[in-house]
């Protein structure tokens, strides 16, 4: 059937967003991605942390930047666990400004 058939077109007219819209929108998405970013980083820190406690190594509190040179230092002559290095580098270089 053609609109002119069913009386009208078949959408519906919606406000028109203006500039500031926009850009608060813009913001809000670049702020939810940044929230997501943190808490995958935070959840992978995490996760070394208790996969290193099941080898009797234990993190603690390190400052922001500090994670990997920690890693580090527990895995120093333990290359079996030098996969625990790479992951943190990765977390670190995937979340730098965070």
């Amino acid at each position: 059937m053609f609109e002119a058939e069913i009386g009208g077109p078949p959408f519906r007219a919606i406000k028109r967003r203006g500039l500031l819209g926009w850009a608060e929108q813009k913001r809000r998405a670049l702020l939810t991605a940044r929230k997501l970013l943190q808490e995958r980083a935070i959840a992978i820190e995490n996760n070394i942390r208790g996969l290193m406690r099941n080898f009797g190594l234990k993190v603690g509190k390190v400052k922001a930047g500090k994670f990997e040179a920690r890693i580090r230092d527990l895995i120093e002559g333990m290359p079996e666990l030098a996969w625990h290095r790479i992951a943190a580098r990765r977390t670190r270089q995937a979340t730098p400004a965070l």
